[in-house]
């Protein structure tokens, strides 16, 4: 079912002008009442192998192609409606990274994957200072992205945005950009500072969050997050490196303990 979107607000002072940051940019999402704002790793030891065409650049039906099996979308049920995002499979134990702002006050989280199947999800830790939290789903044998090395990158570089936009039908969509600025601070979900994001003009739209930003060799350098709602294609993501120690140490902590649990 294609899903009207709910955008997210939060205010950033950018040049000396109060800009509307849509963190939940993101995600898509739609109530009964209205429409309103909403909202594994490979392991360390693994290396992206870079090998097409000599030179290891992928064509872009190449690199989403190669993404696809890792890309999932990400559908919630909110106190009010439903909301979707996008996640990434971190790693082959059924551990997904996805953002915070996405599955936050969730009663019910469903993954729906490249192949077409379905799988009831939950949270497992989420850290919402870096608006980064790791879904599970009870599936072995999952397809975990390749990791790229976001201190590599630079401005004018390619890259590809994942995600499924809007809730649209059909799988996700993908748009084309370059990298348009480095170390960039954005007031995140939380109302702290989110540091070290990357800019980029790739089209971020609601329903992409949480969805992999991904260079030419088909690796994820970030982690889609927000936009500006007043300006053309400025939009932001979570560099990887922070990204990916972040959902280490999440995952290393095991669940979050049952209410009342000592």
């Amino acid at each position: 079912m294609t899903l009207r979107p709910r955008l997210i607000l939060t205010v950033a002072v950018l040049l000396a002008f109060t800009l509307a940051l849509v963190l939940a940019a993101c995600a898509a999402a739609t109530t009964d009442e209205e429409r309103a704002d909403s909202g594994g790793t490979t392991d360390a030891s693994q290396k992206s192998q870079r090998t097409s065409g000599g030179t290891g650049i992928l064509t872009t039906p190449e690199l989403v192609e190669l993404l696809a099996p890792s890309v999932v979308q990400v559908a919630v049920s909110l106190e009010r409606g439903r909301g979707v995002g996008t996640g990434v499979i971190f790693d082959d134990r059924g551990h997904i990274l996805t953002n915070w702002h996405v599955v936050r006050g969730a009663s019910a989280i469903t993954v729906a994957f490249e192949d077409g199947t379905i799988a009831e999800g939950e949270l497992f830790r989420s850290d919402p200072l870096l608006d980064l939290a790791i879904i599970r789903v009870d599936r072995l044998g999952l397809t975990p992205a390749m990791f790229g090395d976001s201190d590599q990158l630079r401005v004018g570089e390619d890259v590809v945005a994942i995600g499924h936009a809007l809730g649209l039908d059909g799988g996700p969509t993908v748009s084309k950009g370059v990298v348009s600025a480095l170390d960039r601070t954005i007031i995140g979900e939380s109302g702290g500072d989110l540091t070290n994001v990357f800019q980029t003009d790739a089209a971020i739209n609601e329903g992409n969050s949480g969805g992999p930003l991904v260079n030419a060799y088909g690796e994820v350098v970030g982690i889609n997050t927000a936009k500006i709602a007043i300006g053309e294609r400025i939009g932001f993501a979570i560099n990887i490196n922070a990204a990916r120690t972040a959902a280490e140490y999440l995952i290393a902590q095991g669940p979050v303990p049952p209410p009342g649990f000592l």
